[in-house]
């Protein structure tokens, strides 16, 4: 595993038993790793908290959204 690819799969739990264990050991020595690695984490929880903010939308909502596009789109394309 190359060093970039470890972050994600050591914070999302994604290693095997040894790896963690050995990438635990480089974390206890290496403070600025540690730091960051902390920092992901407290990103991942802060993501974690939202919902998806895309509201849910009806097909029959949808539906009037691509016609409203789609007239927009066709009335700059007379221009």
């Amino acid at each position: 595993m190359s060093h970039p690819d470890w972050w994600v799969d050591y914070v999302e739990d994604e290693m095997d038993t040894k790896s963690k264990n050995l990438w635990r050991l480089w974390l206890k020595n290496s403070p600025k790793d540690q730091e960051l690695l902390d920092s992901l984490t407290e990103v991942k929880h802060m993501l974690l908290k939202f919902q998806d903010p895309s509201p849910q939308i009806s097909e029959d909502q949808m539906s009037q959204l691509h016609d409203r596009i789609m007239a927009e789109v066709e009335q700059r394309e007379s221009w």
